[in-house]
């Protein structure tokens, strides 16, 4: 969806970073609802522009440059400086944020080598034990059980308050939903079950980047890692992040342990628990935004591409190898860990 106009493009390229843009390209990504991403061609370089409805706060970007140039985590990809030295800029109730552009392949267009493998893990596992000054951990969102996406979906199974089609997507959402019900509901009651054992859980809490699915790891021409879209930085149990290693987020990374990780990271992937219940979590959540794409009140406003893209992602999550096979897997296997099990109900 295009939340600026291609006016609007050129006023913050040219007045607030003094690029005057050649072309600026739609980069069709993920099912965010709520931003866009441009690719900005100019005679002097190429950029990434991505634009927001919602705000990412200063300490997110001000932690990145800190990894970076403190402990020289060079595969974090922060923003390009403005010309007021900040950040983001902020036009028409907007967030614009430039990154520099990386010529590569994201991880759902090719697969990781063992090499890359071991590098995401030590990128990981230096993430997780970074220790930001006082200042920018205490600013710094903290997560650790989002109970919203639970409460929603299940009104929606129970009858209530999921919007009527208006056009053939929505029907198309609609089906879906009625085909995959029983799953969907499964689903949502190991999600309870899980929430019940982990609610009075102690937890540590860790820098997470909490996206890290394939699609947010560039690999470029060189064989180098870059993650980027640190939206959602934050401190959290660091399973919100471990638990994208298997999870099968757009048919990628359905491997539980690939070859090569654990060389990186270390043999401690977390507890499963967490593990289980952020897989579920994540399935909900995407519902919800998948809902808000094909049937919320604004669907009409947004674009007939990101639409049909949300739906057939919708449809994907139910394939064979896809996300709901994996959160089912990693719950069942559950029953198989003494000394966990015994905390989940029934």
């Amino acid at each position: 969806m295009s939340f600026a106009s291609a006016q609007h493009l050129g006023e913050v390229l040219q007045q607030s970073y003094g690029i005057t843009p050649t072309a600026v390209v739609p980069r069709p990504v993920g099912a965010d609802a709520n931003a866009s991403v441009y690719r900005v061609d100019a005679r002097h370089g190429q950029w990434w522009l991505k634009c927001r409805t919602y705000q990412v706060a200063p300490a997110v970007w001000d932690s990145l440059h800190w990894m970076r140039g403190t402990l020289g985590i060079d595969e974090i990809v922060a923003p390009w400086p403005a010309l007021t030295g900040g950040a983001s800029v902020q036009r028409w109730g907007l967030q614009f944020t430039l990154f520099p552009y990386v010529e590569g392949q994201s991880g759902f267009e090719a697969a990781l080598s063992r090499t890359q493998w071991k590098r995401l893990g030590e990128v990981l596992r230096r993430l997780h034990g970074a220790q930001l000054p006082a200042e920018l951990q205490q600013a710094l969102p903290i997560v650790r059980l989002e109970t919203a996406a639970l409460e929603t979906v299940g009104q929606w199974l129970a009858g209530e308050g999921l919007a009527a089609a208006k056009d053939g997507l929505g029907r198309a959402f609609v089906s879906v939903w009625d085909q995959q019900h029983a799953r969907i509901a499964a689903l949502h009651a190991q999600a309870r079950e899980l929430l019940a054992a982990l609610q009075d859980a102690p937890v540590d809490l860790h820098l997470c980047h909490t996206d890290l699915h394939a699609g947010n790891l560039l690999m470029g021409n060189d064989g180098g890692l870059h993650l980027i879209d640190w939206d959602g930085l934050s401190l959290a149990p660091r399973e919100r992040d471990l638990m994208f290693i298997g999870a099968a987020v757009g048919g990628r990374w359905g491997r539980e342990n690939p070859l090569g990780f654990e060389e990186g990271y270390g043999s401690d992937r977390g507890d499963p628990r967490w593990i289980a219940w952020y897989r579920h979590w994540r399935i909900l959540q995407d519902l919800i935004e998948f809902q808000q794409v094909l049937l919320g009140s604004d669907g009409e406003d947004r674009s007939p591409q990101l639409r049909r893209q949300s739906l057939h992602y919708l449809g994907e999550q139910f394939a064979p190898g896809n996300v709901f096979d994996a959160a089912e897997r990693v719950y069942r296997a559950l029953d198989q860990l003494p000394g966990r099990c015994q905390d989940l109900p029934g």
